[in-house]
């Protein structure tokens, strides 16, 4: 009988297609036909056995520790890219002009659309199955899909893509982040933490454990699987190290991919992940870092899937399965490592001698090559139809299902995170003694410099004077927002990361993290403003509460260079944009712009600004703490001021711009301390929203199919009971 065996993506090999014809008596596979060409490749029963030999996946099964089976299925996942375009031309709508038949338009007078491109391709459609135990490899030239194929796998992948992933036969679920760990390219860790806090921090977060252990059991069990990773990873002797950066010295980089390793195992993982983890490392660390790898599988029983970049001979047969993709992102070769030699050469393909397999295989598949089209041609015929047997098979007689039953079991809360991520922030901070260095220098040398330039303003100096150094001071105190701007751009890849890793929650990171930082700047703040008061002569007495005046403004200017960090791709870029927005800010500060001189009908704009709020707050406690003092007669006579009503009208504070006559001190309580509050909660919220919607790391939703089913089952479940009400 004749069928055919397999098809390319919707445009994207055109009208080539490849057609197996099988001899339905003697079940042997005689030729294949190249159409529309008509070229005949034939195919041997040699190349048939090397192909059955090369498929055999095996099965899951118990592990030497009793872990239970676990089989990764994949069914025809493939990617596919739009045709690229200009910036312009993503617009929406530039887009649909560009959709639209014009000459049609004209020529009938009838709005017809263009046919859609067609798609690229990125990933052809690739099947097989991974269980528990096994060691796959994926290998490829660079482009043809093997980080999209990770991504696709782990259910992060940002693009649309196609096909099943299924877990034990049955369909991916939210409870597939709890079994599986992601294992980027990048090691992304602070350089001042230790490698044992590495490991506590991630049990800590992401270790479910039962709700009836106290916590002398739970630091017990804690301490074991910590010890257990660092003995079976080869760490134990550098636990109390720290991982260091490229700026501080630390573990050596295959230690640090073997940190990565351990970090994602402190998990309930089944599967584990691993993007390039041995790329740029040296021949003896690679080694290392995969037989570790090797440990992981046959020890705890994980199934683990590793992109490899040119590995030597010895590293090649540490992997049991592998996965060869070519240049386009068509699949060459999948199955068992040690068979992969014979199918080659039963192909026609020989290895030279002394020349490194894996070598050989890149060369086969690169985009120079003239056999990449013909081996994955020979992969649809030899190949496929084996790899989609073993898959049916996975669905038809999967292994029972994992035990996602969390009853009796309790995971990390958010209280339970904003304290780990905390405690991790404060320790780092108290490690970090350059940059706590140039905060409390920078606060002492600029309070210092102000506080002389203004000696003794209070009682030399008229009261515009005074105000001037109030402002001065007030925009030193806020500017000190600047110095998180650093911090949340060097951490928002490790949030990212950990977020999707299930370490937390976007709100209790992002409000420990916050708290954390703005602690330690407003230490040196005080320092700053404690220095400057002093210098100036002003009365001890309202500094507290006019310094907790001030922090208010600062955690809103802060919130601001959070969001623009965020935002940001790089530290140049979040510096100029949180620039640009405190500049913004300061517009309206109460000194030079204020309710008074702002035009007629906008001079309410003054109490959005932080700055204007905080000043007026700090003018209204040192004019009414202290007795005032009538300006002296050599003082400019523009600048005149004789009485407290006069200033309050002069710069239009204390609601007086507003026919306000009532106290100013009630004014402050009553208007500016519960503005500043409101603005602070408000811009708290609203760093908090972005932080989990829009700042969150995006994923596909490759099953809407699923989802409108469940609406229209919930539709169908209330719709009955609105009618008999």
């Amino acid at each position: 009988m004749t069928g055919r065996d397999a098809e390319s993506p919707s445009g994207s090999r055109g009208a080539k297609q490849v057609y197996v014809e099988m001899n339905s008596a003697a079940g042997a596979i005689e030729r294949i036909v190249d159409s529309p060409t008509g070229q005949h490749i034939q195919l041997t029963q040699g190349q048939r056995e090397a192909a059955a030999a090369a498929v055999q996946f095996g099965s899951a099964g118990e592990s030497n520790h009793g872990q239970m089976r676990f089989e990764l299925t994949l069914d025809e996942v493939s990617c596919s890219l739009p045709p690229c375009s200009s910036t312009l031309g993503r617009l929406p709508i530039v887009s649909s002009l560009c959709r639209v038949d014009w000459r049609a338009l004209l020529g009938t007078g009838k709005l017809k659309r263009l046919d859609p491109k067609p798609l690229e391709p990125v990933l052809y459609p690739l099947s097989t199955v991974l269980h528990s135990g096994s060691l796959v490899a994926i290998m490829g030239p660079s482009g043809c899909g093997k980080t999209t194929l990770m991504s696709i796998i782990s259910g992060r992948a940002s693009l649309a893509h196609s096909g099943r992933v299924a877990i034990n036969g049955r369909p991916r679920t939210k409870e597939f982040d709890r079994f599986s760990s992601y294992v980027t390219q990048d090691d992304i860790y602070d350089g001042n933490e230790k490698v044992i806090e590495c490991l506590q921090f991630s049990y800590r977060l992401r270790k479910a454990v039962p709700r009836e252990w106290t916590r002398e059991e739970r630091r017990t069990q804690e301490a074991e699987s910590v010890q257990r990773i660092l003995d079976l990873l080869g760490l134990a002797e550098v636990q109390q190290s720290k991982v260091g950066n490229s700026l501080k010295r630390g573990i050596s980089g295959g230690q640090k991919r073997r940190l990565s390793l351990g970090i994602g195992l402190m998990s309930d993982a089944k599967i584990l992940l691993c993007d390039e983890p041995t790329t740029g490392l040296s021949a003896a660390d690679a080694r290392l870092v995969v037989h570790a790898l090797r440990r992981l599988s046959v020890e705890c029983g994980v199934a683990v899937l590793a992109v490899i970049h040119q590995p030597s001979h010895s590293i090649m047969q540490c992997f049991d399965q592998l996965l060869l993709l070519s240049h386009d992102g068509r699949c060459v070769y999948n199955g068992r490592v040690d068979a992969a030699l014979q199918y080659f050469s039963a192909l026609g393909f020989p290895c030279p001698p002394h020349q490194n397999p894996a070598d050989f295989y890149l060369d086969l598949v690169s985009q120079n090559s003239e056999h990449a089209e013909t081996l994955a041609d020979f992969y649809d015929a030899l190949m496929r139809p084996l790899v989609q047997s073993r898959v049916e098979l996975a669905y038809e007689c999967p292994p029972p299902p994992l035990n996602n039953n969390v009853d009796g079991m309790e995971l990390a809360g958010p209280y339970v995170q904003f304290k780990e991520v905390g405690r991790r922030a404060f320790r780092l901070w108290l490690r970090d003694r350059s940059t706590l260095m140039a905060i409390m220098g920078d606060s002492v040398v600029q309070g210092l410099v102000i506080g002389a330039v203004f000696f003794g303003v209070r009682s030399r100096a008229s009261m515009y004077y005074q105000l001037s150094a109030l402002f001065l001071m007030i925009l030193s105190l806020m500017a000190s927002s600047l110095w998180t701007v650093p911090l949340y751009v060097q951490q928002k890849a490790q949030y990212r990361v950990e977020v999707e890793d299930g370490y937390y929650s976007p709100i209790p990171y992002m409000f420990a993290t916050s708290l954390v930082a703005n602690f330690f700047v407003l230490v040196g703040d005080a320092v700053l403003v404690t220095i400057m008061w002093l210098l100036f002569g002003f009365q001890f007495v309202p500094l507290l509460a006019c310094y907790l005046v001030g922090s208010l403004g600062f955690v809103i200017c802060d919130v601001v260079t959070a969001i623009c960090s965020l935002a940001s791709k790089s530290f140049a870029e979040a510096n100029a944009s949180a620039t640009l927005m405190f500049t913004l800010l300061m517009f309206v500060n109460g000194f030079t712009t204020n309710p008074k001189t702002l035009p007629t009908g906008i001079g309410w704009i003054a109490y959005l600004s932080p700055f204007f709020l905080v000043f007026e707050a700090l003018a209204i406690c040192i004019l009414e703490a202290n007795e005032f003092q009538e300006d002296p007669p050599e003082a400019s006579r523009t600048l005149l001021m004789h009485t407290k009503e006069e200033v309050y009208q002069t710069f239009g504070i204390a609601g007086r711009a507003y026919g306000n006559t009532g106290s100013a001190i009630q004014w402050m309580l009553v208007v500016d301390f519960v503005l500043l509050l409101g603005l602070m909660a408000i811009s708290k919220c609203l760093v908090f929203t972005l932080q989990a919607t829009v700042f969150l790391p995006k994923r596909y939703k490759s099953e809407p199919a699923q989802k409108q089913r469940s609406i229209l089952s919930l539709l169908r479940c209330w719709l009955p009971k609105f009618q008999r009400t």
